[in-house]
């Protein structure tokens, strides 16, 4: 079961950031004709904050991963 969540949370997270990416290469070209907008600014900055965001987190779930799979391996040699 843990294998299905997993993909799941993989699956929704690279859909989040593919529409942060869309949503901020959107704003990204509509500040370069309204670049004294404070609203347009901080919108790209907060897409921009999220983007960074959930990249960390897909790195992070991806040393966890990695670091339990380590020790699933250690573990079953030490049986052997």
């Amino acid at each position: 079961m843990k294998v299905k969540k997993d993909r799941i949370f993989v699956i929704t997270m690279g859909l989040v950031l593919a529409n942060l990416i869309y949503w901020f290469a959107g704003y990204l070209s509509t500040i370069t004709t309204n670049y004294t907008s404070a609203y347009f600014w901080a919108v790209l900055l907060a897409d921009l904050f999220a983007i960074i965001g959930v990249l960390w987190l897909l790195r992070v779930y991806k040393k966890g991963r990695k670091i339990e799979k380590a020790t699933k391996e250690k573990e079953t040699n030490k049986e052997d």
